[in-house]
């Protein structure tokens, strides 16, 4: 059966229905007879309540060996919380959902950290397990953050009559100083691509051809291992998400472009390396 609701999404208002929730299991509360678990998505956490009496005894064996993080699939009735279970810091802290079948999906192996917000963890490891690291709470809000930064600066930059163009990340090498980082190509054999010496040649076209006179780009944010041992260039230019040409642009228009800059750089550097920041 596919997912009805959201875990975060479920309210008061949805009291006595039917529902089916799937997510990650983030805690596990074994009191006799009766298992709690606190199941999370992309939306929030929502206790589940798996009651050897009401769950079939195959499933509530599984709901006693569940680790952290492993992913299940719940169906039940949406119910009113207990007095003493109340969870007012949850926006699902009145509801809960009593278990009648749970599917593990897919069963995790010990974990090699916790994913606990306030836990502290060696760079190395977060990086080795990206994929757990990206469920923890603090870069989720970092790359929502980021999301709605560049959002509201796309909808704004739009409406003052800016074009959103995209510029190559890769083309022909040209002989300038700094040495190349290049990437072989499989179509051409023995043919090469290179990052741009001078990536504002692009903009300075656009602007030269009198057409994109105000134009803007992101730049993606990609990873270049190798130019973070060269000395001859500053890397920090890979990094800028807001190139902007520089014709016809008003004041207050610079001080946002330069803010929204500034957010999104500090955004980058808490996201890829945390560890500066916690």
């Amino acid at each position: 059966m596919r997912r009805t609701h959201y875990c975060g999404a479920l309210r008061r208002e949805h009291m006595g229905q039917a529902a089916v929730c799937c997510g990650w299991v983030q805690t596990r509360r074994d009191m006799g007879g009766v298992i709690f678990l606190d199941v999370k998505d992309r939306e929030g956490v929502l206790q589940v309540v798996c009651d050897g009496r009401r769950l079939p005894p195959e499933d509530f064996r599984r709901a006693e060996t569940l680790r952290m993080q492993s992913v299940v699939q719940v169906e039940g009735l949406i119910a009113h919380r207990d007095e003493e279970t109340y969870n007012p810091r949850l926006a699902t802290g009145e509801v809960e959902l009593r278990a009648e079948r749970l599917t593990v999906l897919s069963e995790a192996q010990p974990l090699p950290f916790s994913l606990d917000e306030d836990a502290h963890v060696r760079e190395e490891l977060r990086l080795k397990y990206r994929y757990l690291d990206l469920r923890r709470p603090a870069l989720q809000r970092a790359l929502r953050f980021r999301h709605r930064v560049q959002s509201a600066t796309e909808r704004f930059l739009d409406g003052e009559g800016f074009c959103q163009v995209e510029t190559p990340m890769l083309c022909k090498s040209t002989p300038e100083g700094a040495r190349d980082y290049l990437v072989p190509s499989r179509v051409h054999p023995g043919k090469f691509y290179a990052l741009p010496q001078a990536p504002q040649i692009f903009k300075q076209l656009l602007i030269d051809l009198q057409t994109f006179q105000q134009c803007f780009h992101f730049f993606s944010v990609q990873e270049f291992p190798k130019l973070f041992f060269r000395a001859v260039r500053n890397t920090h230019k890979y990094h800028q998400t807001l190139p902007v040409s520089q014709v016809l642009m008003q004041g207050y228009v610079r001080i946002l472009l330069i803010a929204c800059h500034v957010i999104m750089t500090v955004t980058y550097v808490y996201f890829f390396y945390g560890s500066v920041c916690s």
